[in-house]
């Protein structure tokens, strides 16, 4: 499963931080990915700087996300 809105070329790469992710996070985590793509590429003025603003922001953001959930330790049974 992939954000609503995303690059076809990034398509593997967010897979891949997806599946880093506990599942109770993936639907945030891709949620969160498609506002701020939107966001970036609503928000660049020139159309030609466009999709590579939405990418940028959309993927640091993504990066930025799995890197803090990974150092958060996160039980994996309950006792």
């Amino acid at each position: 499963m992939l954000p609503t809105h995303h690059h076809k070329d990034d398509a593997k790469w967010i897979k891949d931080q997806l599946r880093k992710l506990p599942h109770h996070l993936t639907s945030k985590a891709m949620e969160a990915y498609s506002g701020v793509y939107l966001a970036a590429i609503n928000a660049e003025p020139e159309e030609h700087k466009k999709e590579n603003a939405a990418r940028f922001a959309a993927n640091s953001r993504l990066r930025i996300y799995v890197g803090n959930v990974l150092r958060i330790p996160h039980p994996t049974t309950r006792t």
